[in-house]
């Protein structure tokens, strides 16, 4: 696939590793020569042509490809040349098995002589381009050399034609904050800051959104430390102080330029910072990337260097990512939430009885030595309990109360409040996903998100306050209704004629429940009664009868003594007494 000098190559296929740990490395990470094959042990005996040494750079070169390396990093150590090589800032694997010592400085220097760099000069830093067509497709090596402790180190960045970056479907899959983002970045003028601690990440994010069919690409620029893929029809340019080529410079001869939106990969200071919100503010799309822990925090930094009333005309959206561990499939174990964690991350109890939760399995130096020595370290993650890492974003749109609060120099707290009015979805509710799908762990959003999860348990204290509050008063109402039941009971007649007790009911307001007054309302109320005057309830035919006192004797002698007085029962004889208002009133008679 890549051009190989016209020479008898040596065999170095036992320099070729897999992703795994090298089969000649001792505990210290020294290539042991007592441990090599034959083929690799003659290499040791004198130093290596230079067609042997062309030979093993074009191997790895077309290795790294193979294994789809964005970064190749050659570094001498003390008695060993180590050659790694990363994807898109994944952890640096070993690409082939460390050369001995006397490879070192033959590769670096036809390294350097293929990227028409000084081979001589050792304690500058330099950059250069080496270019290999195959397969109907250029690859770019970009070389840069960097002095350190044991001899000059290269970093080799590779960009391949024919691998495109991935599509913003690819990269945000939450569908809101996808189509947002679609939607800035469509707009004629104004700032899109994109955020994260470290702005090197943010490559992928930037180049989805130059992915997108709907843009014309010829009226798109980029301004970049180093270019992370060839992008056809776009302007794509790399800053090089060396040569009078540094940021305000590319910038202000873009301004000649008939471009509409600018890309720039990071804001090194605030002049070039306030160069970008000018020009965003006089109708260009400015999308820039800044270094800052959370959204908020990249607002309030770029308002003290910048004019604040000027940030807010210019400020269309801040999206930021965060970055969260993801966690080793291999070595994984089950995690057993406690009810205290599902409450301090909200999650409801249904939903954690149908989601399997786990945990890292996170060893100390100690730990990976024992394993190691047992031959039971994880071979994916080498103890580490995570392989490679998640994105989760979070996007603020810019409001008028976002832009309100910032033209007024308002501060962190004000400013999140401003803004929560267009945050779609909380960047831990976001995270939490993730963990119900087996792919990170609750003590990650933890360490992530501590302020967060501070707001909730303060929310969730309010919550659980006001549910007590709540319990306390449906048992006062239950205990009220059982009540007003009882004494309803109470007040039911059981003849027509009879006079009842009736409480003094409270006047009803305005506001009083329409149903309570259809129910209780509409019925006539009997009048209240007076025990201490009325004693006898009978039918009024029979009390007036009885108008010769003489008579009351005969009716005396007519009932039993030992009984009550009351002529007439109000209660049925089936019914119990105890509620009888007349039983303990005293015989008038005697």
């Amino acid at each position: 696939m890549l051009d190989n000098p016209d020479k008898q190559p040596i065999d170095c296929e036992a320099t070729i590793v897999s992703d795994e740990s090298s089969p000649f490395e001792n505990q210290n990470g020294v290539p042991s020569l007592e441990e090599r094959p034959s083929q690799a042990r003659s290499l040791l005996k004198d130093v290596p042509s230079s067609a042997d040494v062309l030979a093993l750079i074009n191997k790895f070169l077309a290795r790294a490809v193979e294994k789809k390396a964005s970064h190749i990093e050659i570094k001498p150590e003390e008695n060993f040349l180590s050659i790694r090589y990363s994807h898109q800032g994944d952890l640096l694997k070993p690409l082939i098995d460390p050369l001995p010592q006397q490879f070192i400085t033959p590769i670096i220097s036809n390294l350097k002589s293929m990227a028409e760099l000084d081979i001589n000069t050792h304690s500058t830093p330099q950059k250069g381009r080496i270019r290999k067509r195959g397969g109907g497709r250029t690859i770019h090596f970009c070389v840069q050399t960097q002095p350190s402790f044991y001899g000059e180190q290269l970093m080799i960045r590779v960009l391949d034609s024919a691998v495109q970056p991935l599509s913003l479907a690819q990269l945000v899959p939450e569908e809101g904050i996808r189509q947002s983002l679609e939607q800035i970045s469509r707009q004629s003028s104004g700032l899109l800051l994109m955020t994260s601690s470290d702005p090197h990440m943010l490559s992928p994010l930037r180049y989805g959104l130059l992915s997108q069919e709907t843009l014309n690409k010829q009226k798109i620029a980029t301004v970049e430390a180093s270019i992370s893929y060839i992008l056809p029809g776009i302007t794509q340019i790399e800053v090089n102080p060396d040569k009078d080529q540094d940021y305000p410079d590319v910038l202000k001869s873009l301004l000649t330029q008939d471009k509409q939106q600018i890309i720039v990969d990071r804001l090194p200071n605030p002049s070039v910072a306030r160069t970008v919100v000018e020009m965003a503010s006089n109708d260009y799309l400015m999308i820039a990337s800044f270094e800052a822990s959370d959204a908020i925090s990249a607002v309030t930094r770029l308002s003290q260097m910048v004019t604040p009333e000027l940030l807010a005309n210019s400020l269309i959206g801040v999206v930021h990512q965060h970055k969260i561990r993801r966690l080793c499939p291999t070595c994984r174990t089950v995690h057993e939430p406690s009810s205290q964690e599902l409450e301090q991350y909200g999650i409801p109890q249904v939903k954690a009885t149908q989601k399997t939760f786990y945990q890292a399995r996170c060893l100390d130096e100690r730990e990976i030595e024992e394993a190691r020595q047992k031959g039971r370290l994880c071979r994916q993650c080498d103890g580490k309990g995570y392989d490679g890492e998640i994105n989760v974003y979070e996007l603020l749109q810019g409001t008028q109360a976002l832009k309100q609060a910032i033209a007024q120099q308002a501060n962190p707290e004000q400013l999140k409040q401003a803004a929560s009015q267009s945050e779609t979805s909380s960047p831990l509710t976001l995270a939490l996903e993730f963990v119900y799908q087996g792919q990170t762990t609750l003590a990650e959003l933890g360490r992530l998100f501590p302020e967060s999860l501070q707001a909730s348990q303060t929310m969730t204290g309010v919550s659980s306050n006001l549910t007590e509050r709540l319990d306390k008063v449906e048992e006062l109402l239950g205990m009220l209704t059982k009540e007003f039941g009882e004494l309803k009971q109470s007040l039911n007649p059981t003849s027509p004629s009879a006079n009842t007790v009736s409480p003094t009911i409270p006047p009803l307001s305005a506001n009083t429940d329409e149903a309570f007054k259809e129910t209780y309302v509409s019925e006539e109320l009997p009048q209240p009664t007076d025990f201490f005057k009325e004693t006898i309830a009978t039918p009024p035919s029979v009390y007036e009868e009885l108008t010769d006192p003489g008579e009351w004797e005969e009716l005396k002698r007519e009932l039993d003594p030992s009984k009550e007085t009351i002529a007439v029962d109000f209660y049925p004889e089936e019914e119990s007494h105890q509620n009888n208002p007349f039983k303990s009133l005293s015989d008038p008679w005697s």
